[in-house]
């Protein structure tokens, strides 16, 4: 079987346990699965065997000029996915060019402004986090894993803090309705942001939340307010 027909097949198994339709007898095998292949990309996690025989086929082609000739690698394969400028040939991992793909997903999932965003995160998290309970959904598995990678290599940036909301959004270690345990029915009553916190470029907590957690207080000053 050729290398094509095999990619092939695996596709229309992976769409098939995923739920959506093969196309395959209705688009060119090479329109298929290139457009099929970056729109997967930025969606799913593709199994091991998948971006194999995806790189497999990549490396085929490079060396012999058929994707189902296989010769014999004379530069190896992390230095041909090097950029041309370190004297790579800019080849793209499959499976990096994954990882990379649902990390930007995530990252749009959890702060972009757009409706889809808004409507899944209302769906998938709690507190900024994903809900415990099972929810049937083809992409928040995949996502999941992401999640924490993202929120722990991310930083915010205050500036005059009108659009960050100062209980609910993780600006510190954890959300302060998370740190204090603030029930769900009084966190939708919760609307100060934090330029309602900043007078003059400078932290001006409310007495209230000074006194009751001096920590909490601690870890809000070390953040430079700027306008």
């Amino acid at each position: 079987m050729k290398s094509i027909d095999i990619l092939l097949k695996y596709l229309d198994g992976y769409y098939t346990f995923l739920g959506i339709c093969s196309f395959s007898f209705i688009f060119n095998k090479k329109v298929y699965v290139g457009s099929m292949l970056t729109y997967s990309f930025h969606i799913y996690k593709w199994p091991s065997n998948l971006l194999f025989e995806v790189a497999k086929i990549t490396r085929n082609f490079l060396w012999s000029g058929n994707i189902d000739q296989k010769k014999i690698c004379t530069v190896a394969w992390s230095s041909i996915c090097k950029p041309k400028e370190e004297g790579g040939l800019s080849v793209r991992d499959p499976s990096k060019a994954n990882q990379a793909s649902l990390l930007l997903l995530t990252w749009k999932f959890l702060t972009s402004n757009e409706q889809w965003a808004h409507i899944c995160r209302q769906r998938f998290l709690k507190n900024g986090h994903p809900k415990s309970h099972y929810l049937v959904s083809s992409i928040l598995s995949d996502m999941k894993q992401y999640i924490n990678l993202v929120l722990e290599n991310s930083t915010w940036s205050v500036g005059n803090g009108q659009r960050i909301h100062f209980w609910t959004d993780k600006r510190l270690e954890s959300s302060i309705v998370r740190q204090w345990n603030i029930p769900q029915t009084i966190i939708l009553t919760l609307k100060m942001t934090v330029v309602d916190c900043i007078v003059e470029g400078k932290w001006r907590l409310p007495a209230f939340i000074v006194h009751r957690d001096t920590a909490l207080a601690a870890q809000i000053y070390c953040h430079t307010a700027y306008w």
